[in-house]
């Protein structure tokens, strides 16, 4: 049986324990107690209107807009069969407004449909014009309503087969839903001192409704619906006398919250369900939309993939996807280490990193944020990955006889690790170009968290080692022929490999041109989630939940052209030609097919007709007067909830927004209109805004002095988009290059520095070129796949070529080299990639999308990066590459070291060597016929 020379492993492993590695580890034990009070403090916040930088000209002015018109952070609630006549709907608005009691927290104000029509009809609106103007925001038209004839309802169960039918032949998945019903009484809120007519217009009587996704009221598919089922016969007889839509139902109430509510989202959200359980609405029943609203399920969500109680236990890749990916993990690196101890200690140091940054970030005040939240899982991959690199230099020291295995270990492992954590810390440095916010705080933090990585990889883990060896250390690093196989499989095969490689990092290209990236929250769940069930119930019935501003300013005169008399004149128009020129914008804004419904303060008002030329002095007077009294009304008095639609400029605003130079002044008048549309849809936001802009402009193209600008969520989500594919092509494009150059550093040769990162960029290409292919978009938590997947493969790319080079500075030639360096680090290169890809691709049962992509597009990169450099490497070194770094290595090759340790378990048999064991005295010892083994780089 072959027995390695030189001193016993276990005595070598179980040397005198060192006070440094007493002193590293009772360090680490007494931060333990801190990390785990900074990890109480964590907390998750996604405000997506303050991603973009203070200086970003989008951002400026959504900030503007919302500090100008005070403007909370708003959702819409509805329920199933909501309507105007509904007595709920009021009584829900008075219990969120605290005129029943005490009002709920978190919660600044509610507003039904019924407020809006009453100030309406206080300021002379008829109410059927009123209602009008609260379609597609406060009322909606519900789903497509069905009356059966006579003989449809006799045939009912057969009618609603045959409706269903008609939708197939159409192509559409139509579902059934039951009628609504009005309720048999209404009431009259007891301070409601309006002068509104109730109850209010009845939804036709009819016997079903009729969805589909996406459905429109003013949609092709809904025309060809409606005549397909009046078409519609059983038995020769029609069964539908018509099908309709009717605006009134369902209703929207909406609800502001405060500051206070919005930083305890979870306590304001359970205020907000027992306030609707109080009034009698179910919680089944019950809708929900805002940006609130999927910020509150972002961080459920997040929590949920903890531990997610609403699934059984055996389904545990569900009830637990973070959880089982840490099982999971541990099991295959007890598997790969064939070790439970070392795979503990491993693990322990991988899980203290992310705890620790996680807890160092929390101290600082930071919020994690839908980006920043991965941050953990990155610093446990990286920590996993040096981790069992240093593990398998240990074992391969404990085994070769070296007294001192550990310090042995981090010296061989230091340089290698040292190259990688800062490559991979320049390229997480690269995302700070980004302008996003949170991209910017992963970067800046996950580079510091890879710094820290780096010394408890060096630091903490060899002291536990030194503290607490485990045994069978020999069966640990026992290497394999099946690696130096495999480099005879490659050597000979290496340009067709090259070549290979090249072709499908051009299919991989050529699927980028299907690139698309996507920044809205709501796509982070499945189409399943009850939040997004709700979004789609919301805007197929109700209303767009996103919102689009078009704020119109009328420039007053300037103090530098005003004198004591006259002040502002608005280029002498009086409030109701004002009036009448947001009109116009409000209508050119409504025409978009997309916008569902819009609002502004002239919706409150009806505006007179002007005197005309023949009008007396009497009329003129009057018709003054009523300008003046409205506009004081709206200025001066601040007539309830115009505040939220007009306002007098008091903080000036000067920027230059997409070639556009806006300078509004102090006094000057900004009117706001109010859009939705759907979030859920489609949509091409960059030509939305575009439609938009040129709708708006032509609708003030012959007014002087009259300017605009569109901002909201729209715009801003447009921003983030086209930042999120500009960032990951400017901090891939970076990374690459500062990589590239410490490379070349360390390889003394820039050309060499180049082909060295072909390895780890294939794998990105690849990955993002094919779920490209297939549609899939890229999100912010997506695109950080990319650096983390290159610190990565550049971790293991790194220690390959340092044994390359060690191999050739001791006299191998480059196909013996590759050999050598792939029976050294192939089985902790396999064993770090298969650890942690199995491990993330547990990830995958998590119900949040972009926890669930985020474990297996960083699995399939893994698994890729770790076949590019097991073949692909091996096979550049075989080639040009090799060459490159053969000649600057031979020129610096040294004497072998008086400690040079062979073992007869790794000698192979080479014809006219002699080789000899060197004891540490430097005395030879009896001659063993065996190959040079390069053994360990600096030993």
């Amino acid at each position: 049986m072959n027995r390695p020379l030189g001193p016993s492993p276990a005595v070598s492993a179980r040397s005198a324990r060192p006070k440094w590695a007493w002193g590293v580890f009772a360090a680490a034990l007494a931060l333990l107690p801190l990390i785990g009070l900074g990890l109480k403090q964590v907390k998750l916040s996604n405000d997506t209107e303050s991603w973009l930088p203070l200086d970003d000209p989008h951002g400026q002015i959504l900030r503007w807009h919302q500090e100008a018109f005070s403007t909370n952070d708003t959702i819409i609630v509805s329920w199933e069969g909501s309507t105007l006549n509904d007595p709920r709907v009021e009584a829900f608005a008075a219990r969120l407004n605290g005129e029943a009691g005490e009002q709920p927290f978190g919660v600044n104000e509610a507003t039904a449909p019924h407020k809006a029509l009453a100030n309406m009809v206080e300021l002379e609106v008829p109410q059927e014009e009123a209602l009008e103007r609260l379609r597609g925001t406060f009322i909606g038209g519900g789903f497509l309503k069905v009356r059966f004839t006579e003989h449809g309802r006799q045939h009912r169960e057969q009618a609603e087969q045959k409706l269903i039918e008609a939708g197939d032949d159409l192509g559409l998945e139509v579902e059934v839903y039951p009628a609504v019903t009005e309720p048999e009484e209404w009431f009259v809120a007891a301070d409601d001192e309006s002068e509104l007519v109730r109850p209010f217009a009845a939804i036709p009587v009819h016997d079903l409704q009729l969805r589909w996704k996406e459905i429109s009221p003013v949609s092709p598919a809904a025309e060809k619906m409606e005549q397909a089922l009046v078409a519609t016969e059983i038995d020769g007889q029609p069964i539908v006398e018509e099908a309709f839509f009717a605006y009134g139902s369902p209703v929207a109430v909406s609800v502001s919250f405060n500051e206070e509510g919005l930083v305890q989202l979870n306590r304001t959200m359970e205020e907000l369900y027992d306030a609707a359980h109080e009034v009698g609405i179910d919680e089944e029943d019950l809708h929900l939309g805002g940006s609130a609203v999927v910020s509150h399920r972002l961080s459920t969500e997040s929590g949920r993939a903890l531990w997610n109680p609403d699934h059984p236990l055996w389904k545990f890749y569900k009830r637990s996807p973070v959880l089982l990916s840490g099982i999971v993990g541990m099991l295959i690196s007890f598997v790969v280490l064939r070790s439970m101890w070392l795979a503990t200690i491993v693990m322990f140091v991988s899980v203290y990193s992310a705890a620790a940054m996680l807890a160092l970030v929390s101290a600082l005040g930071i919020e994690l944020n839908l980006v920043l939240v991965v941050m953990p899982n990155l610093l446990m991959v990286l920590t996993l990955s040096g981790s069992i690199h240093l593990a398998n230099y240990w074992s391969h020291a404990v085994v070769n006889g070296d007294p001192n295995p550990v310090v042995s270990a981090v010296r061989t492992a230091a340089m290698p690790a040292f190259i990688a954590s800062l490559t991979t810390a320049i390229g997480l440095m690269s995302l700070l170009t980004s302008q996003l916010t949170p991209v910017r705080d992963f970067g800046w933090y996950s580079a510091w968290g890879c710094m820290l990585s780096l010394l408890l990889i060096l630091g903490v883990l060899p002291a536990i080692l030194a503290l607490y060896p485990p045994r069978g250390a020999a069966a640990i690093a026992k290497s394999s022929v099946r690696w130096e196989t495999l480099g005879d499989v490659i050597s000979p095969r290496y340009k067709w490999i090259a070549g290979a490689s090249a072709l499908l990092t051009v299919i991989g290209c050529w699927g980028l041109l299907y690139f698309k990236t996507e920044t809205k929250g709501i796509r982070y769940f499945p189409e399943e989630t009850r939040v997004v069930q709700d979004y789609r119930y919301l805007e197929e019935s109700l209303s767009g939940i996103i919102n689009l501003d078009v704020d119109v300013r009328f420039a007053g005169k300037r103090e530098s052209e005003a004198d004591e008399d006259t002040g502002r004149d608005f280029n002498r128009q009086n409030i109701f030609d004002r009036m009448q020129i947001v009109q116009r914008v409000e209508e050119a804004v409504a025409a978009h097919p997309v916008i569902t419904g819009t609002l502004s303060v002239v919706d409150f008002q009806v505006i007179p007709e002007p005197p005309g030329a023949d009008a007396s002095s009497r009329e003129r007077i009057l018709y003054g007067r009523r300008a003046q009294r409205t506009e004081n009304e709206l200025f001066h008095e601040q007539r309830e909830g115009a505040g939220q639609f007009v306002q007098l400029v008091d903080v000036p605003l000067d920027l230059t927004l997409e070639d556009r130079a806006i300078d509004w002044q102090s006094g000057d008048e900004v009117w706001r209109i109010r859009a939705q549309c759907s979030v859920m849809a489609d949509l091409n936001f960059a030509k939305l805004l575009e439609e938009i802009d040129h709708s708006v402009s032509q609708a003030l193209a012959d007014e002087d002095g009259v300017e605009y600008a569109v901002t909201g969520l729209v715009p801003l989500m447009l921003r983030t988009q086209q930042e999120v594919l500009d960032s990951l092509v400017n901090s891939f494009g970076l990374s690459f290059l500062f990589i590239v150059l410490v490379r070349a550093l360390v390889l003394r040769n820039i050309a060499a520095g180049f082909i060295t990162m072909f390895p780890n960029f294939l794998p990105v290409l690849v990955v993002f070129g094919m779920i490209s292919w297939a549609g899939i978009t890229v999100d912010m938590g997506t695109m950080i796949t990319a650096s983390v997947a290159l610190g990565i493969a550049d971790d293991c790319t790194v220690h390959l070529l340092t044994w390359f080079q060690e191999s050739i500075r001791q006299g191998l030639d480059r196909r013996a080299a590759v050999k050598n360096a792939l029976r050294h680090c192939g089985p902790a290169m396999w064993q770090t990639s298969v650890s942690i890809s199995l491990g993330l691709l547990m990830l995958w049962g998590a119900d949040l999308l972009l926890i669930s992509r985020f474990g297996w597009l960083m699995a399939a990169q893994i698994l890729l990066a770790l076949v590019a450099d097991i073949i692909l490497t091996p096979a550049l070194l075989c080639g040009t590459l090799g060459k490159m770094l053969e000649e600057s290595n031979r020129r610096k090759r040294p004497v072998p070291p008086p400690n040079l340790t062979i073992t007869q378990s790794e000698a192979k048999p080479t014809a006219g060597v002699e080789v000899v064991k060197v004891d540490s005295n430097g005395t030879v010892a009896a001659p063993v016929p065996s190959s040079i083994d390069s053994s360990l780089p600096g030993q």
